[in-house]
């Protein structure tokens, strides 16, 4: 589901002396004087902007906004990182439709006709600022979608790949039960730490492609 979001922002509560004073007097000067406590736009008021804005307001993707959008795409989509031909997705046709989506909604806020390049731009810059944050691949540095919809990455796919090969070809040489060193040595070999072999044969573990007949040993099911 978390998918069908345009925008995804992480929430990071962190401790922050002068923020925390801030916030907390903000808090009980509420309590304190909840009379003093209005905004400065009235909440009536900007129900109907938003109203009148969905209700009258149709803004059209001008060929600058429709141009800077379809270079943003396709940039963003030949950027990514093929690892052992595992390649890498930044972006989806979802996201494209998503920065239309953001683009109007910039233009229409403006109760424009049009939407314009700046339109197009916000858009992008939002988008760009969510997927670095919640999208990038820590171990590769490139945005990767599959963060976002699948929890695993591509380079995370790849060393999956890379570990089920590896026990595969211990198994054909050693027979159906696989001492864990091996399977460390040979994926160090390949460039793969222990730990994160340790971390991917426990997840191969849950998932029921991996199974230990014994102490330090795995078979494939």
């Amino acid at each position: 589901m978390i998918n069908r979001f345009d925008l995804i922002f992480a929430v990071k509560d962190l401790p922050d002396a002068q923020k925390d004073s801030m916030m907390a007097s903000f808090i009980l000067r509420g309590h304190q004087r909840p009379e003093g406590m209005d905004p400065e736009l009235p909440a009536e008021l900007i129900r109907k902007y938003i109203a009148y804005a969905r209700q009258r307001c149709f803004p059209v993707l001008t060929d600058d906004a429709l141009d800077a959008i379809k270079d943003f795409y396709v940039k963003m989509r030949s950027s990514g990182d093929d690892t052992e031909g595992i390649k890498a997705i930044p972006i989806s046709a979802r996201q494209l439709e998503a920065l239309v989506r953001m683009a109007e909604a910039s233009a229409r806020v403006r109760l424009a006709k049009e939407v314009t390049h700046e339109d197009a731009k916000v858009a992008i810059d939002l988008l760009n600022y969510c997927l670095t944050q919640i999208g990038l691949d820590p171990e590769t540095g490139k945005i990767d979608i599959d963060r976002i919809t699948t929890g695993v990455t591509a380079s995370q796919r790849s060393h999956i790949h890379v570990i089920k090969e590896i026990i595969a070809d211990l198994e054909r040489e050693l027979g159906k039960s696989v001492p864990v060193e091996d399977v460390i040595r040979e994926a160090e070999i390949k460039g793969i730490s222990g730990d994160k072999v340790e971390e991917i044969m426990e997840k191969l573990k849950r998932s029921g492609d991996l199974f230990s007949p014994r102490q330090g040993h795995v078979s494939r099911i």
